[in-house]
């Protein structure tokens, strides 16, 4: 009968760790969401800028040209 006991509560607070795991996982999506809303715009989504090759050096830079 202890047994079934010990077994019940070890059951019981795995089930309680898991309902915290979910709740806590829950809370820092809401948070990364919240953040990435208010970041500014990464690398990707802003304008790209063309790059011209130097024909002395074979080294990419920025072209002077404005598109």
């Amino acid at each position: 009968m202890v047994r079934l006991l010990v077994i019940a509560l070890i059951a019981a607070a795995g089930w309680y760790a898991w309902k915290m795991l979910k709740r806590q996982q829950a809370r820092v999506e809401a948070a990364l969401r919240k953040a990435e809303a208010n970041a500014k715009p990464t690398v990707r989504e802003q304008k790209s800028i063309a790059l011209e090759k130097d024909p002395k050096t074979g080294v990419y830079r920025p072209s002077d040209r404005q598109d």
